[in-house]
């Protein structure tokens, strides 16, 4: 029994200790290497992005002016030709809040951006620090899984010289056990931390391919990013931003009630009695009679 459970033991130290140098074969990473892997490929900031580039395309899409809308058409009775130009008007109390509404989400973005690049170096450079902890912890398990089954060892010599007795096998067996199971247990978890690591720095975590160059000493100021403000005022920024851009939409809505005017030019001509261009000058207004654009209105304020 005592040397089956022998062999068990050091097969459990032998496999844990494989797992722990097995890293030894992997690419080295640095500290900086892994925090810039995770905000350059990393899945955090990949939303984020995504975000902030639809508000600029939505602020883009706010400033332009509306297009001219060109009309031609015929008629029988004299002049027969007729083209009009319909020039929208940009108002300034339309125009300000729409452009506002939209600067300010594209603000709201791009502070959730650097609150998300903030926590994407965060995660980083705290989930780099468990492998080397648990690297570290594993050999120990490691050394002192060892040390308890050389010493069980040393308790069955003594038994069967007399020196020791059954219990004192038994006891150091028990405690060899225990001390594999922890050594075991250490290098899964080692291997566990390398796997949160290849995901947070965007790699496949399938299987371990990295292992954590650096050592366990009190980072410098380089290894982080020392240009982004604090997190809690990036968040609050961000929510002041949402909230003036909704007031800015709410009151573009309510002033939209009213469509803007357009101004009307063209001509007329084909007339044989008044040869010539005939002059056509007019203004368009949208009318409220079927919408007055309530939904829009209670969205905006939702």
């Amino acid at each position: 029994m005592g040397v089956r459970f022998g062999r068990i033991v050091v097969w459990v130290v032998v496999a844990a200790s494989g797992s722990v140098m097995e890293a030894r074969g992997q690419r080295p990473v640095t500290r900086a290497e892994a925090v810039d892997a995770a905000v350059t490929v990393g899945p955090r900031l990949a939303v984020a992005q995504a975000d902030t580039a639809v508000a600029l395309a939505a602020l883009i899409t706010a400033r332009a002016l509306p297009n001219p809308t060109l009309a031609a058409s015929y008629t029988k009775d004299a002049p027969p030709y007729h083209s009009t130009l319909e020039l929208p008007l940009d108002f300034p109390w339309l125009r300000g809040p729409r452009v506002g509404s939209a600067a300010a989400a594209r603000g709201a973005a791009q502070y959730h951006y650097a609150f998300q690049r903030a926590s994407a170096v965060l995660d980083a450079d705290t989930t780099y620090t468990r492998p080397l902890a648990s690297r570290e912890h594993a050999r120990l398990s490691r050394r002192n899984a060892q040390d308890a089954d050389s010493l069980r060892r040393m308790a069955v010599v003594r038994r069967d010289a007399g020196d020791a007795s059954n219990l004192d096998v038994e006891l150091a067996t028990v405690n060899a056990g225990q001390q594999a199971n922890v050594a075991a247990t250490d290098s899964l978890t080692y291997v566990s931390t390398l796997l949160d690591l290849q995901t947070i720095m965007g790699l496949i975590a399938t299987q371990a391919e990295i292992t954590p160059s650096d050592s366990l000493a009190v980072p410098t100021d380089v290894d982080g990013d020392g240009n982004v403000p604090v997190v809690s005022t990036l968040e609050v920024a961000a929510a002041q931003q949402t909230l003036n851009s909704s007031r800015l939409a709410a009151t573009l809505q309510r002033r939209s009630v009213w469509g803007a005017l357009s101004l009307i030019g063209g001509f007329d001509w084909g007339d044989s009695t008044n040869p010539g261009l005939l002059p056509v000058v007019g203004v368009s207004l949208p009318l409220p009679l079927f919408s007055r654009g309530r939904g829009p209105i209670l969205q905006a304020e939702a």
